[in-house]
């Protein structure tokens, strides 16, 4: 070949040495913060023990949204929290439309000693015990007071149902998102393997022309770019893909042992006889 083309390939080869220094480096990186979150020695280098990055079957793929949705309203814990919170705010409101009738109860008790006598003589001196019990009924402001308690604990009422509709609203619509994220990037990994699979087709062909002496090493060059992007494409597309299952799984409040198991389930019985 010519002395251009070998400067081209040395070119080449800096580039993807250089791209190694940069992954070793972001590994290593990766591994300090990890041991920061475990607590670990970061020092040590954590390192996976999986070869290669393969996508994860943390949701079934048959799983319908509407059983997604149903089981975040279910289970997650700002919708609960919103409950509790209509239950405090209905609990005021009829202890306010019940304050005129309940009547405050004071209770007191004193002890001692205590004496009398005439002039400035004091004797007969001996123990005392007092207990007082009122009860009394409150008229706040003639009553406005009173109506106007009984429509603020109202207002909270509607207010916390209120908030409990955005709740869930915002939970259905984060399950819906991550669930057309999870399906999208499904897709992208099919599509990036027939990138991978037409690319190593390319640099195959392309490196027998070159062998027969009918191409350029340039079109082998590019056949070993182009392979080069389609796996990078791929390792973007999974990470993706196993990133949005974990949003998933999050945003349904657990951990997806229920899902797997009806799908489990489900198969044993279509399988069986």
């Amino acid at each position: 070949g010519q002395q251009a083309d070998d400067d081209r390939a040395l070119a080449e080869l800096a580039l993807r040495e250089s791209d190694l220094e940069r992954a070793s480096e972001g590994g290593q990186v990766a591994s300090a913060r990890l041991a920061q979150l475990v607590q670990l020695d970061p020092t040590q280098l954590l390192s996976p023990q999986e070869t290669a990055v393969t996508p994860l079957n943390l949701i079934p793929e048959g799983t319908v949204i509407q059983d997604l949705v149903a089981q975040g309203l279910s289970a997650r814990p700002e919708i609960a929290e919103n409950r509790f919170l209509i239950d405090e705010a209905i609990h005021r409101l009829r202890r306010e439309q019940c304050a005129p009738l309940v009547p405050s109860v004071l209770l007191a008790a004193s002890y001692g000693g205590m004496g009398g006598g005439l002039g400035g003589r004091f004797r007969d001196y001996g123990d005392r015990f007092d207990a007082d019990v009122v009860a009394f009924w409150e008229l706040r402001n003639f009553g406005f007071g009173d109506a106007a308690s009984r429509r603020e604990a109202d207002s909270r009422v509607t207010q916390a149902r209120f908030k409990e509709l955005a709740a869930l609203d915002r939970v259905a619509r984060e399950i819906v998102e991550a669930h057309a994220q999870v399906q999208a990037r499904r897709r992208q990994i099919a599509t990036a393997q027939r990138g991978i699979e037409a690319a190593q087709t390319s640099y195959k062909r392309n490196l027998a022309r070159i062998e027969n002496t009918q191409g350029l090493p340039l079109e082998a060059l590019q056949s070993i770019q182009a392979l080069s992007q389609a796996r990078r494409d791929y390792l973007r597309s999974v990470s993706d893909f196993n990133a949005a299952q974990f949003q998933l799984l999050h945003h349904i409040g657990g951990d997806g042992s229920a899902l797997l198991q009806e799908k489990r389930d489900s198969d044993s019985k279509e399988m069986s006889p």
